[in-house]
């Protein structure tokens, strides 16, 4: 077990780099590339690993640590809201506090979260992960955005919320698991072939997105260190 978890580490550690060292550094992947391969993953990877991830036969035990991991997750990121407002409110730089309040709050659920508990879990990793990415789509496009924009209002960011493609996806996933409604074998192997690629391209577009930072440009302070931790 421990020698699978050190080769996927490994696994990821490569992407990671061919990302970063190769593809960005020597100009093979530029920027817009970057960007529609994010769309990609975004609008039609995901929610893809998302559906085939709720092919499992229903069962009441299941769906029951499903609804309570649920809670216990947004829980987390309300208590988180709560937290962070009180530690970060009293920054004056308006734009810094607003970075920090959204940095504090909200992980890289999609990019990180779920290729690592497909590798690691498959798709039962991926069944309770969505969760997370249910939870942050659901907050990041309320509150986050209301964060930079404060003139957006609830009607507008609710409908920001409900196309987007990975909530969609998960509604219909909760779907087809409540009901067991089988998926054709071909659209399944379909779905397998395409769950295959989030992985590795989550993987070489983080690497890319790290490669344009410039080290010697970044600057920490206590209030930066503290939203990372």
């Amino acid at each position: 077990m421990v020698f699978n978890k050190f080769i996927i580490a490994n696994y990821y550690y490569f992407y990671f780099n061919a990302g970063w060292c190769i593809f960005k550094k020597i100009g093979f992947l530029r920027d817009t590339t970057n960007t529609d391969l994010t769309k990609i993953i975004l609008y039609f990877i995901s929610p893809c690993v998302i559906i085939k991830a709720f092919e499992q036969k229903f069962t009441a035990d299941r769906m029951i640590t499903f609804l309570i991991t649920s809670i216990g997750v947004f829980a987390i990121y309300i208590i988180s809201i709560i937290i962070s407002k009180l530690i970060f409110s009293k920054v004056k730089d308006k734009n810094l506090q607003r970075t920090l309040k959204y940095g504090s709050v909200y992980p890289n659920s999609g990019f990180m979260g779920i290729p690592l508990a497909q590798a690691l879990f498959g798709s039962h990793g991926v069944f309770f992960s969505v969760i997370s990415v249910l939870a942050f789509n659901i907050f990041s496009w309320s509150h986050g955005v209301s964060l930079f924009n404060e003139q957006k209002g609830w009607k507008e960011l609710s409908r920001d919320i409900l196309v987007n493609p990975n909530i969609i996806a998960i509604l219909l996933g909760i779907f087809v698991f409540v009901f067991s409604i089988p998926i054709p074998n071909v659209v399944n192997q379909l779905l397998d072939y395409i769950a295959a690629m989030f992985a590795p391209l989550s993987m070489i577009i983080i690497g890319c997105s790290l490669a344009d930072i410039q080290l010697k440009a970044l600057s920490f302070n206590r209030l930066l260190i503290l939203a990372i931790l």
